[in-house]
């Protein structure tokens, strides 16, 4: 499942932010950027479980 996914992902890069530790924050880090977009496709629509209930309950209609 693509929300399942995401949060593992988002998990992962959580504990490598945590283990790099103040480096992570700066500018300009990849890490710092791959925090940001991990974290936003989280939070979007489209990766939630709320959208595949929706998209579930359609089809079954």
């Amino acid at each position: 499942c693509v929300a399942y996914g995401s949060e593992l992902c988002a998990e992962v890069v959580s504990h490598l932010f945590h283990f790099m530790g103040a480096s992570a924050i700066f500018e300009g880090s990849v890490l710092e950027r791959c925090f940001r977009d991990v974290h936003g496709s989280v939070q979007h629509l489209v990766a939630s479980n709320e959208a595949y209930d929706r998209l579930g309950t359609d089809i079954l209609r």
